[in-house]
């Protein structure tokens, strides 16, 4: 399969700006509680938390914390999703909660922009309910909303990446990158970083233009398949969603290129251990759904209490949380392998 020329990269950037945390120095300050509205002056704190799509084992981990956080808090929360990745089936969900007079709506944004008008509109009179986005990000001036609650800096996940494919292939070699849509913001965000990267550091890899295969793993089955039949040269594999990643570990193992093709991307421990206690996958990255959950649901209650305060700030069980301005960052990507996947619990 001949390489085109190309760079998918410049195609698929969508001008929002991602801030990039993790590169300055920690703040010398001790970590401070939240603000918190009072409850008892607010009464029931309602949340509605949506997901990309409903069925996905990454967002089932996500909400047994934001259930947890929410039991501690006495939040109200629902938490759901459309039946496919389809945005405009958010922003009618948006536009439900919204007439439902929830206090605050929280969303992970299938697209860059689509949803952006109705969670602007969702502020109304009086700025209720309020809207922060979770997972990837939104433009927050088109959106109005007031936090972005990120898994991990854009930055230090294409760094990781990077890594781990510049060691596995070598250097050098074609490389395929498998994406869920164009228009996904976290994705975006995480190719540009990793563009710059791989060209800085990588210069002999070369990766073709980004597949799309959504959120649905016989598409992505289907498309590494059909690409490894097609490129016996294909020296690299990035797959840029949990469903994906283990689509491309299904299908390189399938077709007996396990130890012959590179296979990373973001993925969960639980989905993934036996492709790499068999070899198919030596090393991927992920962070924990779980905590990002948790963490959702305590920035949403704080917000009740005013705008966050710029540090380190402990969230519940979370300690010195990053608070930059309007975003409040989990913390760094986490890179497994045989020494660690199995100790992880989700």
């Amino acid at each position: 399969m001949k390489v085109r020329r190309r760079s998918a990269f410049s195609v698929l950037s969508v001008g929002l700006a991602v801030v990039v945390a993790g590169c300055g120095k920690e703040s010398a300050a001790p970590p401070q509680s939240p603000v918190v509205a009072s409850p008892a002056s607010l009464g029931p704190f309602r949340l509605g938390m949506m997901s990309r799509r409903k069925g996905l084992d990454y967002f089932g981990q996500v909400r047994q914390g934001a259930e947890e956080a929410s039991r501690e808090l006495g939040v109200q929360l629902v938490f759901d999703g459309p039946a496919d990745d389809q945005a405009e089936h958010q922003a009618r969900l948006i536009d439900d909660w919204s007439k439902q007079r929830f206090d605050a709506i929280a969303v992970a944004p299938n697209d860059a922009f689509v949803i952006a008008p109705s969670m602007r509109k969702a502020r109304g009179a009086g700025g209720k309910p309020f809207t922060l986005t979770w997972d990837g990000d939104v433009s927050p001036t088109g959106s109005l909303r007031s936090a972005f609650v990120n898994p991990a800096p854009a930055k230090a996940v294409a760094e990781a990446l990077a890594e781990v494919l510049g060691e596995g292939m070598g250097g050098k070699g074609t490389l395929a990158i498998f994406i869920r849509s164009e228009n996904a913001p976290d994705q975006n965000a995480w190719l540009k970083e990793l563009k710059a990267i791989l060209d800085r550091k990588y210069p002999k890899i070369r990766a073709m233009e980004p597949i799309e295969t959504g959120e649905d793993r016989g598409r992505a089955l289907a498309a590494v398949t059909e690409l490894l039949a097609a490129d016996p040269d294909l020296k690299g594999i990035c797959a840029l969603t949990s469903v994906s990643l283990s689509a491309a570990a299904e299908a390189v193992k399938s077709t007996g290129k396990s130890g012959k093709v590179v296979v990373t991307g973001l993925g969960l421990p639980g989905s993934l251990k036996r492709f790499v206690v068999d070899g198919t996958v030596s090393k991927f990255v992920s962070w924990n759904p779980v905590d990002l959950g948790y963490l959702t649901v305590h920035v949403a209650k704080a917000l009740a209490g005013g705008p966050l305060k710029p540090g380190k700030t402990r969230f519940g069980r979370l300690e010195a949380i990053e608070v930059l301005q309007d975003e409040v960052i989990l913390g760094p990507p986490q890179v497994f392998d045989r020494s660690n996947v199995e100790k992880s619990d989700y």
